[in-house]
């Protein structure tokens, strides 16, 4: 599959998934597996059996609105996990237009049911953000502590007020991907220290941003929940 299928969107989700393992002389031997995200390119999957790169699959599973999918494909790439069991990247063949049409609106369709299912999730993070108040030419520099679709949590010495206009701007060192948005101060604490910890609204957020964020933060809780 080509550097432009790998780069497909993926939402995580958790389906049933039939899932047969190819062998070279076309034999096929039934895998339990769980699903971890799905793109319109591919899908990944967490089970006990051993592949390897190359591997051949075929996948049977429905999506959130019931659309049934029988796809062939292979194993892109595997990680092995704490617990022993190990996870792959599983790229579909090639697709007619017309399937991945579909398998785009599925995806667009769960993106939708986790963004509303984890519209108020927040990630913990500690990454540096650089914040520019309107009107004023200067930035002065903060520490985001959480961060969610629809908000950021920032530390910082520079007085702030509520309903006071800001530019938030995170670079992707830390996350994978930047924020760059405005936003309007919607609440301000003092700690012990002295400091501001400041919750700034996003304001028309991009949609790839949010989803990026939302993708994260339901990671970090999944994580969490699993005690990893």
């Amino acid at each position: 599959m080509d550097e432009e299928r790998r780069e497909f969107f993926r939402v995580m989700v958790r389906l049933p998934v039939r899932c047969l393992a190819v062998a070279a002389d076309g034999s096929a031997s039934l895998m339990m597996v769980r699903s971890v995200d799905l793109s319109a390119g591919g899908v990944c999957v967490v089970t006990d059996r051993s592949l390897d790169p190359g591997d051949g699959v075929r996948l049977a599973f429905e999506v959130v609105d019931g659309t049934p999918f029988k796809l062939d494909g292979h194993v892109a790439h595997s990680e092995r996990l704490h617990d022993g069991m190990r996870r792959y990247g599983l790229e579909f063949a090639e697709l007619d237009r017309a399937t991945e049409q579909r398998m785009f609106k599925a995806v667009f369709e769960q993106e939708q049911v986790n963004a509303g299912r984890h519209a108020h999730v927040r990630m913990s993070v500690w990454e540096p953000v650089t914040c520019q108040l309107d009107g004023e030419p200067s930035t002065f520099p903060a520490h985001a502590l959480q961060l969610s679709a629809d908000d950021v949590q920032v530390i910082t010495r520079r007085s702030l007020s509520v309903g006071e206009r800001i530019r938030v701007a995170m670079d992707n060192a830390g996350l994978g991907f930047r924020i760059d948005a405005d936003a309007d101060v919607a609440e301000v604490l003092r700690d012990h220290r002295g400091s501001h910890i400041a919750t700034l609204a996003f304001d028309g957020l991009d949609r790839v941003t949010r989803s990026n964020i939302l993708r994260r933060a339901m990671e970090q809780e999944r994580r969490e929940l699993a005690g990893e």
